[in-house]
């Protein structure tokens, strides 16, 4: 494999693409891994959507342009968290190829990146297709454009269609006025879909922390796994005695959560929790856990008659365990 002076392996990661841009990832490069999306996986239809980070607009023309000149019509959802993008491919899962969206997830302002997803469900990572989208993108070869250039349409409706489907998943209904939340965006993507969703909570004293979309991040890192980044929110439940305080990274898929005294409750906790939901409901089911969880997670899973399996850490390693099993 030849290595283009533009374009380094080491941007291509376990399950996603990702580095500093500008610096690493240049608008170039994102048009080149959109005509090699294209050359490799001949998409006829192919959603895309981005974050609010600073360069995710621009990264974002280019990755169309690239696959558009392979011929790809596109579908461009806009801004999107992940969770929200993930629910438009599933939503549209007949009728599409390929999605990509335009994030660097939980990283720092000075990153950014592509998450890739294919029309059946499997994200694109290590072993499920990045290996051959690094070495043809990063390569000398010339990839040529299609006989004919794809269009682009844009559907504004994903959004409200997407908070629709959770509030039904939910099942809350009723009055909330006896309850006290915090929940800090991190001037993340939820800052986009929280307003929408949580005012259905209605009657909920709801304490918001950092819902405005700036790419920046001015007030803390939006990472929740970074337990320092959770002050600010601890000091508002204190100050306002919420009963639960949340926490989320920049595109919406990572999750802190912190308990009325003000103690984040780890993964592996949280996993306990919801196993017991997902065990009423599905009695005997196999649910996964990723490496980082303490023997605490899968003892209770066993012990509630789940089937509790191993996998790698990574959303594109987990979803394709998932599908597989």
């Amino acid at each position: 494999m030849l290595s283009s002076p533009h374009m380094q392996p080491s941007i291509f990661k376990s399950y996603d693409i990702r580095a500093l841009s500008p610096g690493e990832i240049e608008i170039s490069d994102a048009e080149r891994i959109g005509r090699t999306l294209g050359a490799i996986y001949k998409p006829k239809r192919v959603i895309v959507g981005h974050d609010m980070r600073t360069t995710s607009q621009e990264l974002e023309e280019a990755l169309i342009e690239g696959l558009r000149s392979q011929g790809a019509d596109i579908v461009r959802i806009g801004l999107c968290s992940t969770p929200m993008f993930y629910f438009a491919m599933t939503e549209a899962r007949e009728s599409v190829d390929l999605g990509v969206m335009v994030t660097a997830s939980h990283n720092p302002s000075e990153y950014n990146g592509f998450k890739m997803m294919l029309g059946n469900g499997l994200p694109i990572g290590q072993g499920s297709g990045m290996e051959d989208i690094r070495d043809m993108a990063c390569s000398e070869m010339p990839i040529p454009h299609a006989a004919q250039t794809g269009s682009v349409t844009d559907d504004e409706h994903v959004l409200e269609h997407y908070i629709e489907k959770m509030w039904q998943l939910s099942g809350l209904a009723g009055d909330f006025s006896d309850l006290r939340i915090a929940v800090d965006a991190g001037n993340g993507m939820n800052g986009h879909t929280l307003p929408k969703l949580l005012g259905r909570l209605h009657g909920a004293h709801i304490e918001k922390l950092y819902w405005d979309l700036d790419g920046r991040f001015p007030n803390h890192e939006a990472n929740p796994v970074k337990t320092e980044t959770l002050d600010a929110l601890r000091a508002v439940m204190k100050k306002h005695q919420c009963h639960v305080g949340f926490a989320f990274d920049g595109d919406g898929d990572r999750i802190g959560v912190v308990d009325e005294e003000g103690t984040p409750i780890p993964g592996d906790m949280l996993g306990a929790l919801l196993s017991q939901e997902i065990l009423r409901d599905h009695p005997q089911a196999t649910i996964l856990y990723d490496l980082r969880s303490s023997s605490s997670l899968p003892e209770l899973i066993t012990s509630l008659g789940g089937t509790a399996k191993m996998c790698r850490v990574g959303h594109a390693h987990i979803k394709k365990q998932l599908i597989e099993e």
